[in-house]
């Protein structure tokens, strides 16, 4: 049988088989240093050939893969070397492929309509899990890095590890803070029955208490 720990690393094997670009935090993860991959959205989604890719910044850390509008900002220059600044974004609402093609200020792939060839092809891309079965190599090559080779699923598995530990993290200093307000207990208890360090919970309560 296998120990928690090897049943929690399985579960996130599967958990990435699952994963695609429409995902928020995966699409930050293959995104973020994938200038060629950029490059493609922007010609597709702008309806310019020429864009070419300055920079490109993760607005915020990673935190989670589920409920979270993850952004990339991106620096680009088309072929009349006018430089403009971009936000590719990932969320249940906001602006569609029209409206990012006036303003360049949002890319929101879950709204995008395959209204041509390549926007379909690109959304395809987007909703697949195999990247064996993607349209586009500049994307398929990073979703596969993350999904079959072998570092690139041990980064993507910590990256989970991580965003679980803030997670549970997060719950521990939540539950401090309803007993610390409720002041029934010494912090030497909420310590206890949180799971945090007596100086942690000290931290907590101190703006509490002042």
């Amino acid at each position: 049988m296998l120990n928690i720990t090897e049943q929690i690393h399985q579960e996130d094997l599967e958990r990435l088989k699952s994963l695609r670009y429409m995902d928020d935090d995966f699409m930050t993860v293959c995104l973020a240093d994938n200038f060629e991959g950029v490059e493609l959205i922007l010609q597709i989604i702008l309806g310019k050939s020429n864009i070419k890719i300055k920079s490109v910044r993760t607005q915020e850390p990673l935190k989670n893969l589920q409920g979270r509008s993850a952004t990339l900002d991106v620096h680009a220059v088309d072929s009349d070397n006018k430089e403009f600044d971009v936000e590719i974004q990932r969320k249940d609402a906001g602006a569609g492929a029209k409206r990012a093609r006036h303003n360049s200020s949002l890319l929101d792939a879950h709204i995008l309509k395959a209204g041509d060839d390549e926007v379909g092809k690109l959304m395809h891309d987007f909703s697949c899990t195999n990247p064996d079965d993607m349209n586009y190599e500049a994307l398929a090559k990073k979703a596969r890095y993350f999904k079959q080779d072998e570092k690139g699923v041990a980064a993507m598995c910590k990256i989970m590890e991580d965003m679980r530990n803030e997670k549970e993290k997060e719950v521990r200093i939540d539950n401090a803070l309803r007993m610390i307000k409720d002041g029934e207990l010494p912090l030497e208890k909420i310590a206890l029955y949180s799971g945090l360090s007596v100086d942690e919970v000290k931290g907590l309560a101190t703006p509490v208490m002042a």
